[in-house]
């Protein structure tokens, strides 16, 4: 399964396992997944087939399927060393690094954070789970040249420089 090795793997919180039924076209199927997946896992591992990401928003579960791949992806490159050259990250640092996770924008929206605490200005944006991501990452496909089409929650508003002093 997923080894804690990394801080993409502690973002995505604990994951489910369902084992590999062949295709889902029968009821008690669909029920073994649900209750695979259990009441507040937002990732479950289909074994021999792939995974599942779940979230509130499509950002969320984005947020989910983008740090999967990251948790992943650093599992591979590790797991050559030999597993028992591999260290772990604890319970207590996992569940702290997945709850600051679970606030919006990792913290960012609150004053404690070294954000703005948002009581003067009503137009702050509170960003909810993945949000914050996902707009970076489509901004950079954006840059890129790709023609997303996405309607950004927090536009960019160019400010002209000033000018210099003859």
């Amino acid at each position: 399964g997923l080894l804690y090795l990394s801080q993409e793997s502690c973002l995505i919180g604990d994951v489910s396992y369902h084992s590999y039924e062949g295709l889902v076209v029968d009821s008690s199927e669909r029920e073994t997944l649900a209750r695979d997946l259990g009441v507040h896992n937002k990732v479950m591992m289909l074994r021999n087939h792939g995974a599942v990401c779940c979230g509130e928003s499509i950002e969320e579960a984005f947020f989910y399927a983008y740090h999967l791949v990251l948790a992943c992806d650093a599992q591979l490159k590790m797991v050559p060393l030999g597993i028992d050259n591999l260290i772990q990250i604890d319970d207590d640092t996992r569940e702290k690094v997945y709850a600051m996770g679970q606030r919006g924008g990792g913290g960012v929206d609150s004053k404690s954070e070294g954000g703005p605490d948002g009581s003067g200005d009503k137009k702050k944006k509170v960003w909810s789970v993945g949000e914050l991501d996902f707009e970076a990452l489509m901004r950079m496909l954006d840059n890129a040249g790709y023609r997303t089409g996405y309607v950004y929650k927090q536009p960019i508003v160019k400010e002209e420089p000033p000018k210099p002093k003859d």
